[in-house]
C-alpha cells in the first residue's frame, strides 16, 4: 500500500477544485481513493476533506501510467503494492533515457509480461479441462477474477490467446527445472526418461492443450494451421535432435528418426494418459517402465539381446519377512533386469546374474541390502521398498515389493 502522508505545506483544495485542476472527475477521484490509488484526504471537521498538491501529483502519475504502461487500474495498483509506483517521477521533466523512466518502462513491462502469462497459463488449464469451444472468455476472466476490459489489453480475442496458447505449451510440457537435466543427460534412454518425467507432472494441465494443437493442424484457418505445426514442430524437434544424435553414434539402430520421434513422444504421451486413469501405477513405475521400453525398441540387434539373456537368465528363490518362499525365473525389477540401488549419492545398477545372494534387512526406515556377489565381494545398497519383483513361478506369475523380502538367493543359469 502507498504511504498515506499528505503534503501540508501545499495549498489545501477541495474535492471540486481539484478536479478542475486535474481534469479528473470527481466520482473518478472517489474511486481511485476507494481502490487506494490516492492517499486519503485531510478531514478538518465533519463531512469536510481537502486535498493538496500529493494528490494532483498522483491523478497525473495515474493518467501517465495508464497512457504510456496500457495499465488498467488492477495492474497499477499491483505496482503500486510491490512499491514499484511512486508519483515523485510526475511533476519533473523527463527524457525516454532517464533512468527513472527507462527503470519504470523495464517494471511495467516485467508486469505485463507475467500478466499475460498468467491469462495464457489459465486457458491452457481451462482449454484442457473443457475444451476450446466450449471456454468463453468471461470465463478465463472469471477464473482469474479479472475484468473483460484486462484481458483485451493482452489480447484482440479468444483465437490470439490460442495461438499464445500454442507458443507456451512447450516450457510447460519440459519445465524449466528439468532443462538441465535433459542437457547434461549423455544416455538417451535416461535422457528420454527425464523428459517424460518432467512432462508426466504436468500431464493433466496441457494435454487438452496438446490434443488441441494436433486437431488445429486439419483447420481452416491457415494461420491458426501453420501456427499450431510450428507448435507442435517446437514438441517433436529435441526429440528428433536427440534420436539423430544417438543414431549417428551407433547407440540406437539406423532408423528414420523424424518417425520415430513422433512413435516416442506417442509412447510417453500414451504412458502418461494411462496413470491418470487410477492409481494403480505410481510415476515411479512408469518412469522405471519407459526406460527399459525405449532401450528394447531403439537399440541395435545385439545389445538387446543381451537385455534378453539377462532376463531369461535371472533365476532366483525369494524368501519373504513370514519366512516363506519360492523359485522365480525371468525375473524383474520393477520392469528392469537391473536391480537399483544407491551407495552414497551414487545411483548403481547391478546384474543380478552377477550374485549370489542378497540380505535385506531395515535402517531408520530405509531397506538395506547386503549383496555378496559370486567372485565373494560384497557391497551394501540402499534399495527403494517399492521395487516390484516380479517373475514366473510354476504356479503363476508373482509379484512381491522389495520392502517385504527378506533374502534372495540367485541360482546358476540353465544351459
Amino acid at each position: 500500500m502507498l504511504a498515506r502522508k499528505v503534503d501540508s505545506k501545499s495549498a489545501p483544495m477541495s474535492i471540486s477544485e481539484l478536479s478542475k485542476v486535474s481534469g479528473f472527475s470527481k466520482s473518478t477521484i472517489h474511486h481511485y481513493l476507494k481502490l487506494g490509488l490516492l492517499p486519503p484526504p485531510n478531514k478538518t471537521r465533519a463531512n469536510l476533506h481537502v486535498y493538496n498538491a500529493t494528490h494532483l501529483k498522483w491523478l497525473r502519475r495515474i493518467q501517465q501510467m495508464k497512457e504510456t504502461g496500457n495499465l488498467s487500474l488492477t495492474e497499477l495498483k499491483e505496482l503500486l503494492d510491490k512499491g514499484l509506483l511512486t508519483s515523485d517521477d510526475a511533476s519533473a521533466p523527463q527524457t525516454a533515457s532517464s533512468p527513472d523512466v527507462q527503470q519504470m518502462e523495464t517494471d511495467v513491462l516485467d508486469l505485463q509480461q507475467a500478466k499475460r502469462l498468467h491469462i495464457i497459463d489459465k486457458s491452457i488449464a481451462l482449454f484442457s479441462k473443457f475444451g476450446y469451444e466450449a471456454v468463453k472468455v468471461s470465463d478465463i476472466t472469471d477464473a482469474l477474477q479479472m475484468g473483460k476490459g484486462t484481458f483485451y489489453l493482452y489480447f484482440k480475442n479468444k483465437r490470439e490467446l490460442l495461438l499464445a496458447c500454442f507458443d507456451r505449451l512447450y516450457s510447460l510440457i519440459l519445465p524449466l527445472e528439468m532443462w538441465d537435466v535433459v542437457r547434461n543427460e549423455k544416455d538417451i534412454f535416461l535422457k528420454l526418461r527425464h523428459r517424460w518425467s518432467g512432462g508426466n507432472e504436468k500431464y493433466s494441465s496441457f494435454s487438452g492443450v496438446l490434443s488441441l494443437i494436433r486437431t488445429s493442424c486439419f483447420w481452416d484457418d491457415e494461420e491458426v494451421k501453420e501456427n499450431a505445426r510450428r507448435a507442435y514442430d517446437v514438441i517433436i524437434a529435441p526429440i528428433r535432435k536427440d534420436l539423430e544424435v544417438a543414431i549417428a553414434s551407433g547407440k540406437i539402430r539406423a532408423m528414420d528418426a523424424e518417425l520415430a520421434s513422433y512413435a516416442v513422444l506417442g509412447v510417453m504421451e500414451g504412458l502418461s494418459f494411462r496413470l491418470t486413469l487410477d492409481s494403480r501405477y505410481s510415476n515411479k513405475e512408469g518412469a522405471d517402465f519407459i526406460y527399459p521400453f525405449l532401450m528394447s525398441a531403439l537399440t541395435a540387434d545385439k545389445p538387446c539381446e543381451a537385455v534378453e539373456k539377462v532376463v531369461e537368465g535371472a533365476r532366483m528363490t525369494v524368501t519373504d519377512m513370514n519366512g516363506t518362499a519360492i523359485e522365480l525365473s525371468g525375473t524383474l525389477f520393477s520392469n528392469s533386469p537391473y536391480l537399483t540401488g544407491k551407495l552414497g549419492d551414487a545411483e548403481i545398477k547391478v546384474d543380478p546374474l552377477l550374485l549370489s545372494t542378497i540380505a535385506v534387512s531395515s535402517a531408520d526406515s530405509k531397506r538395506i541390502a547386503l549383496l555378496s556377489a559370486k567372485n565373494g565381494q560384497e557391497i551394501s545398497l540402499e534399495i527403494d521398498g517399492d521395487t516390484i519383483i516380479e517373475g514366473d513361478t510354476p504356479f503363476g506369475s508373482l509379484q512381491i515389493p522389495f520392502a517385504k523380502v527378506s533374502e534372495i538367493s540367485f541360482h546358476a543359469n540353465e544351459t
